[in-house]
């Protein structure tokens, strides 16, 4: 009865293949929505970092045993932008909605974005850092506006429109997209 239906679930689901990547000079990856490319500094001994539209890592033998391979270099210093990005931008919404959370920190979620708890902490997935600016914003006012309606009732949905007026778009996009957002 449902055929075309799963057929159709299906389709969209092989398109949406996660990106693996190799973790090679000039390989693109994504922060806060902008593309940066890889550069592999052998002579690098300190952990990564940016520089314009570049990340600078190093896949020495010195640097490895220090900060781990490319790939967890790179985890290491999404996380540090996430948590400081997403900090900033968690208090700058708080003041405007006028929740002020107990606690904001990140996780490494699987399958969710964040969450809000009843004592009034906030967890992100770190990964969130690599969508554009405006789907982290939505992210953060979704967090925030649990903080005054824990569920996703209509008089929730109605508090992340007051401030993030085309929520549905940012939403959609996130679901749309959440695939590509991963190391």
């Amino acid at each position: 009865k449902h055929q075309n239906w799963i057929n159709k679930k299906i389709l969209e689901q092989k398109s949406k293949i996660k990106i693996q990547y190799n973790f090679i000079n000039n390989e693109t990856f994504f922060l806060m929505g902008k593309a940066f490319n890889l550069k592999l500094d052998k002579s690098l001994n300190n952990s990564p970092y940016i520089l314009n539209n570049f990340i600078i890592a190093s896949n020495n033998k010195a640097t490895k045993k220090k900060f781990g391979t490319v790939k967890e270099q790179l985890e290491y210093l999404f996380k540090e932008i996430a948590y400081n990005h997403l900090y900033e931008r968690t208090q700058y919404y708080s003041k405007l909605i006028f929740v002020y959370p107990k606690l904001i920190s990140i996780k490494n979620y699987k399958s969710r974005w964040g969450s809000c708890s009843s004592k009034g902490e906030i967890y992100y997935n770190w990964k969130i850092i690599m969508a554009p600016d405006k789907i982290i914003d939505y992210l953060i006012v979704h967090e925030l506006c649990h903080m005054i309606h824990f569920n996703h009732s209509k008089q929730f949905w109605s508090k992340v429109q007051e401030y993030i007026t085309d929520y549905k778009d940012r939403r959609l996009w996130l679901k749309n997209n959440s695939y590509k957002l991963s190391l």
